[in-house]
């Protein structure tokens, strides 16, 4: 699936990941980066789509996959598997989401976007 819609009642969260592959028989959540470098915050977000999609579709998500896209590489992108442990990945998340709720005081609100929008100039 590209480009899927994943939603957590577990984690109570949501979010789209930028495509789930069947890699050799093994169910793998990529994310694309374009920044300049890969991020510890990036290996968490894509263990919580791993999360939730093991939550909704009732399958073993096998490994997480960072691929950052951009010039400077000698093949034009850089792949990074990530060996954190999830459990760890999940409690940073937990604790980023704690940090979210005391300065905040609820969830970020959701909201739903037309998928075009006509600019008056």
């Amino acid at each position: 699936a590209v480009e899927k819609e994943l939603i957590s009642d577990k984690l109570d969260t949501a979010g789209h990941c930028d495509l789930i592959a069947d890699v050799a028989g093994k169910i793998v959540v990529i994310d694309w980066k374009s920044g300049k470098t890969l991020q510890y915050s990036h290996e968490v977000q894509v263990n919580t789509y791993a999360v939730a999609y093991e939550e909704t579709e009732k399958a073993k998500v096998d490994a997480l996959w960072l691929v950052r896209l951009g010039s400077r590489h000698k093949r034009g992108y850089e792949l990074k598997v990530v060996s954190e442990p999830r459990k760890k990945l999940l409690n940073s998340w937990k604790v980023c989401r704690a940090i979210w709720e005391k300065e905040y005081g609820s969830d970020p609100k959701i909201v739903r976007l037309r998928s075009s929008l006509k600019l008056m100039l």
